[in-house]
């Protein structure tokens, strides 16, 4: 071989030599890249909250690029528009900044769904003339989807004159765009599961309010306040079917609807008349322009409208209202799900308030009829006994103070009254010659009075009374010490109501005038219940009656 030959082979080995350097320098940066690419990977799909995954995303990039300047914009479906979400560097400032879906660089990437590089970004006809971007030389945007679905996109910059982003920068951008894709798609529906625990969680709490309320406007108070935490909204209403079925009833209000207490709506009138009339949930997310909005300018901060119905058995009884009064904001699917789910909850809760009303309203119209009764008796038992007349009257009065003095609940108060009020009523079986005898009476003549407690029992038990009212009238005349009639029971065997009407039944008896004696004043009464305390009566009962007596009480007519 010559030696020109030589020189040649050995110029050919040289630039081998170069080529194979340069295609392992290039394999191993391909390594490195690649090695970033799967590191990148396995950070972004462990990230499960957004605003972390966020971070990485942009960091991320920005570090496998070699730039400070990266930024991440997602699509606003409420605005529909890309709002960046998280910038470095240069769009650091531009956080939460809003641009047309069609606009720039970030614009076309998101409708057409490429990546796309602009290696001459100054020169480019589309590019923004922000004066802090005026040193960008090359930009790379690259999508992020989700569900096949563009939304959003990932970009970043270079303001070195001397880079340019290369096929292989190119390449690992769009591998990260991939994974980043991957990585929403994890977050999303780790946080979707999140929110779906968190409206079940909500909705168990809900229903643990509600189920526990038996008032009507107290359970409306919270439907609509729960309504709208879960809506976002800060005005609502809720509408109630009115009795008539004519017109609804705007029974309570929040926000715009505060001063709208009592407002009446016709059937098909309004989003409100029309959810009512078709027993739909209706949406209405660009009220301004909607041909049934209200005309009164009150109603022009409204945005956004929805109206959930509450049923029953299929039927509308009223109806949920909430709206929107901020710009770009709408009601979305799952708005109206869950809010969905809390009607369900809200209508059972109402109907279980409003049939408690009714048994109440029930229950007092009852009582009120058996107060009536229950008087007319009194007054037939003394008619026929002038000399004792108003005497249970007098011994109810007194046996309703003890009993608030010893803090009974009203309701069995009511009971002790009633029965105070006839707990005479088996005289109706003593001869009247008896009951006005001027004299003292004879063993057997008394004998015949010491009856009235079991003719009164025989009387009123089969009388179905929310009180016990039967065995007062039978114990009203036992003892403490079991020597009382007519059966002799002790201690806790005498009901503590029949204990109370019997000391107020000694006390008004010593202390009014008797056929057979003057009034003997209420100092004689508390000397008597003291003396027997514990005998008699029953010491709580004595010591309640002595205070009241004290304080001074009229006893001569309804106090």
């Amino acid at each position: 071989m010559t030696i020109e030959g030589l020189q040649q082979r050995v110029r050919e080995l040289e630039l081998e030599l170069a080529e194979s350097r340069r295609l392992s320098k290039k394999v191993s940066l391909q390594n490195q890249h690649l090695a970033g690419i799967h590191e990148a990977t396995l950070k972004l799909t462990s990230c499960h909250n957004l605003s972390e995954l966020l971070h990485a995303i942009v960091s991320r990039i920005a570090a496998m690029a070699g730039t400070p300047h990266a930024y991440i914009s997602l699509h606003n479906d409420e605005t529909d528009m890309l709002e960046i979400k998280l910038g470095a560097g240069l769009f650091e400032e531009f956080i939460g900044e809003q641009t047309e879906v069609t606009l720039g660089l970030t614009g076309q990437v998101f409708q057409s769904g490429q990546l796309m590089v602009m290696n001459d970004y100054q020169s480019w006809h589309g590019r923004r003339m922000d004066a802090h971007l005026k040193d960008v030389q090359a930009m790379a945007v690259a999508p992020i989807k989700h569900n096949g679905k563009n939304i959003g996109v990932i970009g970043l910059v270079h303001d070195d004159k001397e880079r340019v982003i290369d096929e292989d920068e190119i390449d690992i951008i769009k591998k990260f765009s991939d994974s980043a894709s991957l990585a929403f798609e994890n977050a999303t529906i780790y946080e979707n599961s999140q929110k779906h625990n968190d409206e079940l969680k909500t909705l168990y709490e809900i229903t643990l309010d509600m189920t526990s309320l038996l008032d009507t406007d107290h359970v409306l108070d919270i439907i609509i306040e729960r309504a709208a935490g879960l809506a976002g909204s800060t005005s609502g209403y809720v509408f109630l079917i009115k009795p008539d079925a004519e017109t609804m009833e705007l029974k309570v209000g929040i926000g715009l609807y505060a001063d709208s207490i009592g407002y009446a709506l016709e059937r098909g009138k309004g989003l409100a008349g029309k959810v009512w009339q078709t027993g739909e949930h209706m949406v209405v997310n660009e009220y301004r322009t909607w041909e049934g909005r209200h005309p009164d300018p009150k109603w022009d901060p409204i945005k956004a409208i929805a109206g959930i119905p509450l049923k029953v058995r299929g039927g509308v009884v009223g109806l949920i209202g909430l709206m929107h009064t901020e710009k770009g904001r709408k009601f979305k699917d799952a708005d109206i799900k869950i809010l969905t789910k809390l009607a369900e909850l809200a209508t059972l809760s109402l109907n279980n308030a409003m049939l408690f009303e009714q048994i109440s309203d029930l229950k007092c119209s009852v009582i009120s009829t058996l107060e009536e009764t229950i008087q007319a008796v009194a007054h037939t038992v003394e008619i026929r006994d002038p000399y004792t007349a108003g005497h249970q009257r007098r011994v109810a009065i007194l046996s309703c103070a003890i009993a608030r003095k010893m803090n009974l609940p009203e309701d069995q108060i009511k009971g002790i009254e009633m029965a105070a009020t006839i707990h005479d009523i088996g005289k109706l079986y003593v001869p009247s010659e008896l009951l006005s005898k001027p004299c003292k009476l004879m063993d057997i003549e008394f004998n015949v009075i010491r009856h009235h407690a079991q003719a009164g029992y025989d009387i009123l038990k089969d009388t179905k009374f929310p009180w016990p009212i039967a065995t007062v009238v039978y114990q009203h005349h036992e003892k403490m010490n079991g020597k009382g009639y007519p059966c002799g029971v002790s201690g806790d065997e005498i009901i503590l109501e029949a204990r109370i009407v019997s000391v107020a039944d000694v006390v008004e008896a010593i202390s009014s005038h008797r056929p057979y004696r003057p009034s003997l004043g209420f100092d004689a009464a508390i000397k008597e219940i003291t003396a027997k305390k514990g005998i008699d009566f029953d010491p709580i009962v004595v010591d309640a009656c002595i205070e009241v007596l004290k304080e001074g009480i009229h006893l001569d007519g309804w106090r």
